[in-house]
């Protein structure tokens, strides 16, 4: 490996002397084929090769010189977490515990005088996570704001230890990343780009958002005043509690607002909206003795908050890491259609390992996604936070749905994700083109006109600093002086 690098540094050593011009040179290295030996790594592939920098230098026909490049992430792999060097490591310069910098003290010490920069590095924004990290600097499940004081965090660390530089990634979100614990559940991937998931943190790196729709179709508020004028739908209307149900959807969520009989009922009665895209059905919405057997998602909204349920045989994680692998429990006849059982819907953060060295047992890690965090989505407002879906004032209710939460694998093909029990993922067509919505509330069971819409091959979206940007400008300021 090492002598294909050094070829092609030959290479561009004789294009660039070519041109008359030279500039610093590196190759791009990662944490897994780093040249320091990590005896806590649970995962033997994970250092099993290295790449070895400090072998290779700039001749004088090189005045520009080399340089060590590596992308240092603070959550993989994990030994940053189960190393004791790193996990007891003190920045010498205010005395806290920070694992990162302590990895990254070591990496800079194997370099001696070579340069060395860490040329990515960062913690993405998505309401979905993906891996923890340690200091919570996990991957996803961060707010703007946090996620902009840990990146600050982070390339103070890189200074301080004495890198070249750090550069953070990234400068926009990008829609089509995929990551390791969706990537099989969005279908066809090829039309991953055309939707937004939440959920797959690698689409939320960006110091700036890429946002669904020329302009935001909702702003999370409880004012509502925007759902005449936003192209939305009545899907709804009664003299009883919920008094009209309106439905409008974007490239990244689908939008319901409820106006409601009397001010914030929710607050002591319960509003259960149930979703209904499948072929088939769960026997009836949680807690309503059989309303909407149809139905297969729903959302219950109630003094103890906002909480999304699935059933069981619409979960992937069951079939997959329950069934097949048996990292958690599930009872095969749960996972039958129309089982009648519902589930909170979680994500698998990793598989049981076992530490080397100290031989400790990791159970499987989970995350739950079931609690829906209540608040505005106004980037103007203090309160703001772009992982909120559910807000309400007086008489008004307003949620704004991921697609992947109600089981879609693409909705802009119309495509829900069907579990096989032997693992694997296949899709089928949203039942009817259409999707069922059905509201319950007290005594009042509504089945509403439903949603639908065409498919799309085209997408909308518009861009806006994220919340965090004055935290990183600052941060960039410190670092240039």
């Amino acid at each position: 490996m090492e002598s294909w690098v050094a070829s092609m540094l030959d290479w561009c050593a004789a294009l660039e002397a070519k041109r008359g011009w030279s500039r610093p040179l590196t190759f791009t290295n990662w944490v897994t084929a780093d040249p320091l030996q990590h005896a806590y790594e649970p995962l033997p592939k994970e250092d099993m090769v290295s790449i070895d920098a400090t072998h290779l230098a700039a001749t004088k026909r090189w005045p520009g010189g080399f340089f060590a490049s590596y992308h240092v992430y603070p959550y993989y792999p994990d030994f940053l977490r189960y190393t004791p060097a790193y996990q007891l490591y003190r920045r010498p310069w205010d005395g806290k515990l920070d694992p990162y910098a302590g990895y990254l003290h070591a990496l800079r010490a194997y370099h001696g005088k070579q340069v060395v920069m860490v040329t990515e590095f960062g913690v993405p924004t998505s309401l979905g996570l993906a891996h923890r990290g340690p200091l919570g600097r996990g991957q996803g499940a961060h707010s703007e704001r946090e996620a902009a004081r840990m990146d600050a965090q982070m390339l103070d660390d890189i200074r301080r230890e004495g890198y070249a530089g750090g550069m953070l990634f990234e400068w926009v979100d990008e829609w089509f990343k995929l990551t390791w614990n969706t990537v099989e559940y969005q279908r066809p991937p090829g039309r991953r780009q055309l939707w937004r998931d939440p959920l797959n943190n690698e689409a939320y790196f960006g110091v700036i958002a890429a946002d669904p729709g020329s302009s935001r179709v909702v702003t999370l508020d409880g004012n509502g005043n925007e759902w005449t004028r936003n192209g939305s739908q009545v899907i709804a209307e009664s003299r009883g509690p919920v008094r009209e149900a309106r439905a409008v959807k974007d490239e990244g969520y689908l939008y319901l607002r409820l106006r409601l009989e009397k001010r914030e009922s929710w607050r002591t009665q319960p509003i259960t909206i149930g979703f209904d895209a499948y072929r088939g059905g769960n026997r009836g919405l949680p807690g309503t003795r059989g309303f909407d057997p149809r139905a297969e998602t729903s959302i219950t909204i109630g003094p103890g908050g906002a909480r999304l349920r699935k059933a069981a045989w619409i979960d992937p994680l069951l079939f997959q890491y329950g069934f097949l692998r048996h990292f958690l429990p599930v009872r095969p006849a749960d996972l039958r259609l129309g089982s009648g059982v519902w589930v909170e819907p979680r994500q698998i953060l990793n598989r049981p390992l076992t530490v080397p060295r100290s031989r400790r047992r990791i159970p499987v890690e989970l995350q739950s996604y079931g609690t829906l965090q209540w608040g505005t989505t106004d980037p103007r407002s203090p309160g703001f936070d772009d992982r909120h879906l559910v807000d309400g004032s007086g008489k008004v209710l307003e949620l704004r749905i991921p697609f992947s939460f109600l089981g879609f694998s693409d909705p802009s093909s119309l495509q829900m994700l069907v579990p096989n029990r032997d693992g694997s993922m296949s899709t089928q067509t949203v039942h009817g083109n259409r999707m069922g919505i059905s509201i319950a509330a007290g005594l009042q069971h509504l089945v509403t006109r439903g949603y639908g819409w065409d498919p799309w091959n085209r997408v909308l979206w518009h861009e806006r600093r994220k919340a965090g940007w004055p935290i990183l400008r600052a941060a960039f300021a410190r670092a240039a002086r």
